[in-house]
């Protein structure tokens, strides 16, 4: 019986393994059918820009601006997706957190130069620096997008009995609760940002901790939202 158990199991488990290979190579396929079309519309804007007059001009730099708006949409939804499907192998390092969210708020500072950014605490995390980086980047960012011209992104790091925790807190003023839920499904905006962003960030960022074996929630916390990573 415990043989046959385990020969189901690899069986399943290479099931699962020809799947991500295979939704892996759709997802490449996909990638290339959209973006070869893509670079030539921009080629062919490009050469009209050349002879536009004034009026045409303005119609094809706004034409430009709108396919670069829909080549990062295609590549960050695939990317999504492809780090939902397992198909990136994450390089783990031991890194510190502290030091981490702090590289995070620098450089957002020079994007948002008048927000007060704050980072207490560190720990030690077993992570994929680049993906992790990215994931706390899209939540601060977030949290920027949605606080006034002074508004304030704290950020604490801490460490338990089995998990790091990463709070990020903001004075934005929270959202409605029968919409908190939903911020982490893709394409979802919870406001009118100005920001021209597409609703992905805040879906990556969940997919990259899950990759981790972490969850992120959120939840309105004094004047505004707590990310819990």
């Amino acid at each position: 019986d415990v043989a046959q158990l385990s020969e189901q199991l690899h069986f399943e488990k290479d099931n699962a393994r020809a799947l991500i290979c295979e939704n892996n190579a759709f997802l490449a396929d996909v990638s290339h059918q959209l973006k070869t079309p893509l670079a030539g519309m921009r080629l062919y804007c490009e050469m009209a820009q050349q002879t536009a007059d004034e009026k045409t001009g303005k119609c094809l730099e706004k034409q430009l601006e709108l396919l670069d708006r829909t080549d990062k949409l295609i590549f960050d939804l695939l990317r999504l997706e492809k780090l939902r499907s397992d198909g990136y192998e994450l390089l783990l390092s031991d890194e510190n957190m502290g030091n981490l969210c702090q590289s995070v708020c620098n450089e957002l500072r020079d994007i948002y130069p008048h927000k007060h950014f704050s980072v207490l605490g560190t720990a030690t995390l077993h992570c994929d620096r680049q993906w992790m980086f990215e994931a706390i980047s899209n939540i601060v960012k977030n949290a920027c997008e949605h606080t006034d011209e002074q508004g304030k992104i704290d950020i604490t790091v801490s460490r338990g009995e089995t998990a790091v925790f990463i709070y990020i807190c903001d004075n934005g003023g929270g959202m409605p609760e029968d919409r908190k839920d939903r911020l982490f499904e893709r394409f979802y905006r919870g406001g009118n940002t100005g920001q021209g962003g597409f609703g992905l960030g805040l879906a990556i960022s969940r997919a990259v901790t899950e990759r981790h074996h972490g969850t992120l929630g959120a939840e309105n916390y004094k004047d505004g939202m707590r990310f819990i990573m």
